[in-house]
């Protein structure tokens, strides 16, 4: 009789301080050109992976909508498409700024070594896949997505000139900056939200608590 296969070892989740990959992981998407539809701009993030939230920052005294957002991903892989196949791509007259937060950039490295061991094993190879090899791979799994996101992205661009890279270093620089303390931002946001909602939670409880005493 044959022997039974022993079940494959659950891939190690790295741990120290790296999101659990059940959470979603933020996403700055920067330099949208006011030309494209917030729908247009959810619609290429969700060809990433899905998507819990997409968050078009609007200016408070115009309400028309600003060049940022925020993205939630609940995959690391949508986080990786987002900043593979979105980041320095042209969109309009503009080219995107993709950026995550330090947390999401752990996720998906821990992300990719669990890949890493899934290829290994698949290909049964007998080292681990090089980053260059990984990279293929990876590249590999994602073509399709690559490719209607570039689709989507042409039909956009078709009536406006190529943008040239020789863009001013300050200006790009000063744009990393915002957008890093924009996602830092947004995260204490996330956390003061989290807080509150959990100080509701604890309050609804003293609530019920004293309506119990009442009663009794």
């Amino acid at each position: 009789g044959s022997t039974p296969k022993a079940p494959p070892a659950a891939p190690s989740v790295a741990s120290n301080n790296v999101q659990p990959l059940g959470q979603p992981c933020t996403v700055y998407v920067g330099r949208i050109s006011a030309e494209v539809s917030d729908d247009f701009v959810r619609q290429v993030l969700e060809k990433c992976g899905k998507v819990s939230k997409w968050n078009r920052a609007a200016d408070p005294n115009t309400s028309k909508l600003t060049s940022f957002g925020f993205c939630d991903f609940e995959e690391p892989q949508a986080v990786w498409r987002a900043l593979e196949f979105l980041h320095e791509k042209q969109l309009c007259e503009k080219k995107l700024l993709v950026k995550c937060e330090e947390k999401a950039k752990q996720t998906i490295d821990a992300w990719k070594e669990t890949r890493r061991e899934e290829i290994q094993k698949s290909k049964s190879l007998e080292a681990k896949p090089s980053d260059t090899e990984l990279l293929e791979e990876l590249q590999k799994e994602s073509e399709s997505v690559a490719k209607s996101i570039a689709t989507m992205l042409e039909t956009k661009n078709k009536d406006f000139p190529e943008v040239k890279d020789g863009e001013d270093a300050k200006t790009k620089e000063e744009e990393e900056k915002a957008a890093k303390e924009a996602l830092e931002k947004e995260k204490q946001n996330k956390e003061a939200a989290q807080a509150e909602k959990k100080d509701g939670g604890e309050k609804e409880k003293e609530k019920e608590k004293e309506k119990e005493k009442e009663k009794e």
